[in-house]
């Protein structure tokens, strides 16, 4: 069975299904309509239970996804950046409680919201030439779809905090290192490991593979619910402060922003 929305790609073959985001031209950034295509093809996933295990990667050799739209977040005051927020989130929770186990494939580009919704799958695969990271200090704000929350729970709060506050990328093989991604392989290995690691999952017991992942995630969710409504609340305070606004137009201009006032 396959179906396709505008951007974004939907195919199932043998209790697998594979989602695949297909905006290249953008590097694959999420925008509204992203957002919203990407939860319709995990509920489809979801609500399917022949489906076993969910494939999600992306079009094009550049990006897996270089993140969200940096233009049009530019526009937004604090309670649009909180919504917008929410949103975002409801695509990583999404991926984190999906009923069956989710594996990421990712190549190129996986920055800001491309890399929060790797945090929340239930294995990593990524392409050598990778570039992995939470940029967004460099734009004045924060992680906003649950970087800063799920990323603690991976490397804990120092290695997070350094990543954070740098806005440092990864290589790949830094990833690897620091247990961000499971697995790392060639450019043209990098669908044939997630479909074999997907038949794996798929050839075993789908109740026990389903209650296995609920298990796990619980023992892991005792606080996520006030982590992810705090993460949303300074995600849009800072998009009411002059310094957001002063670090995200010289992102977007190309340029080094102006000193900084706390503001």
């Amino acid at each position: 069975m396959e179906t396709s929305m505008e951007f974004v790609l939907y195919e199932k073959k043998d209790h697998i299904a594979t989602i695949t985001v297909n905006r290249p031209q953008v590097f694959n950034a999420y925008s509204l309509q992203v957002l919203s295509e990407l939860m319709e093809a995990l509920d489809t996933a979801d609500k399917d239970t022949d489906v076993r295990c969910v494939i999600y990667t992306a079009v094009g050799e550049k990006a897996f996804s270089a993140g969200g739209d940096i233009k049009y977040e530019n526009t937004m005051n604090g309670k649009q950046a909180y919504e917008f927020s929410k949103l975002g989130q409801g695509l990583t929770r999404k991926v984190y409680s999906l009923r069956c186990p989710v594996i990421i494939a990712a190549r190129g580009y996986c920055l800001g919201a491309g890399m929060e919704v790797m945090l929340t799958a239930d294995y990593i695969i990524v392409a050598k030439g990778a570039s992995i990271g939470l940029p967004t200090i460099k734009l004045g704000y924060v992680s906003g779809f649950g970087g800063s929350v799920m990323l603690p729970q991976l490397i804990g709060h120092r290695a997070t905090k350094k990543l954070l506050m740098t806005g440092k990328s990864l290589t790949a093989e830094e990833a690897l290192e620091l247990g961000i991604v499971d697995e790392v392989v060639e450019p043209e290995d990098l669908l044939p490991a997630a479909q074999k690691y997907a038949e794996e999952i798929a050839s075993k017991a789908p109740l026990a593979i389903e209650k296995t992942k609920k298990i796990v995630n619980f023992a892991l969710a005792s606080h996520l619910e006030d982590a992810f409504e705090l993460e949303s609340q300074m995600f849009g305070s800072c998009f009411d402060t002059e310094d957001r606004l002063n670090a995200a137009t010289a992102f977007i201009e190309h340029r080094k922003p102006d000193p900084f006032y706390r503001r």
